[in-house]
């Protein structure tokens, strides 16, 4: 049922100069994109110090 995402290699190279500029151009690559039904879904988690990586949940 899950349907797979395929990505191309990510270089540091290839990054806009800031984090919000990158999302933009993410964003605006995928709200293009037909094969995609809801570009805006996404998942947000925070870490602390102690987590070893953050939890997420989808609903």
């Amino acid at each position: 049922m899950r349907e797979q995402y395929r990505t191309l290699e990510l270089s540091a190279t290839d990054l806009a100069p800031e984090p919000i500029g990158q999302f933009a151009r993410w964003f605006k690559e995928t709200a293009a994109n037909p094969a995609i039904h809801e570009p805006n879904a996404m998942i947000v988690s925070t870490a602390t110090p102690r987590a070893a990586r953050p939890p997420a949940r989808s609903s």
